[in-house]
Parts: C-alpha cells; structure tokens; sequence
C-alpha cells in the first residue's frame, strides 16, 4: 500500500502488502490472509488493548487464589506445567545477575 503523495495517505482502493510475507490483501483487510499478521494499526492497536485488559483479569485471579487458596493455585500451577516454566525462567534469571 502506497501513500498519495500528496497527503500521506492511504489511497481507499489500493491493495494492502503484508509487511511479513508480501503477500497482497485486499484495501479492508485487517489480518493477512496468508500469514494472518495484522494489517491496519488500529487493529493491532485493539488486539493489544485486549490482550493487557485479560492479562490484568488473569492477575487478579490469581491474587486472589493466592490470598484464599495457596494451595489450588499451586496445584493448577503444579499440573499445568507451569510451575516448571517459572522454575526455568527463575534459574535463568539467577545465572544472569
């Protein structure tokens, strides 16, 4: 997609290139249809406000799992697989201070 050169900006009618894979989407497309990446910047701008607005629900559940059941939390956490992943990630962290 090109700028007018007048203005800056984006012609209505012009074919939208992906920025990963080249790939040419339609003028309304807001995710690639080739590799799915996000087209308009205001669509990433809305994917990423959603994403910190369910990570900030995901922190308040578990402080309240940690404030009313330590031990659910660990077992989620335990059976997940995720208690491994932080284990990981802590020891990395050691090794780098």
């Amino acid at each position: 997609m090109k700028p007018c050169s007048s203005n800056g900006i984006f012609a209505e009618d012009e074919q939208r290139m992906c920025s990963r894979c080249g790939a040419l989407n339609q003028p309304e497309s807001l995710y690639c249809m080739r590799c799915s990446a996000i087209l308009s910047v205001v669509e990433a701008q809305r994917v990423e406000e959603q994403r910190m607005h369910q990570e900030e629900v995901v922190a308040k559940v578990v402080e309240k799992l940690i404030e009313q059941a330590p031990d659910i939390l660990e077992r989620a956490l335990r059976e997940s697989g995720a208690m491994s992943e932080i284990k990981k990630l802590e020891t990395q962290k050691a090794g780098v201070g």
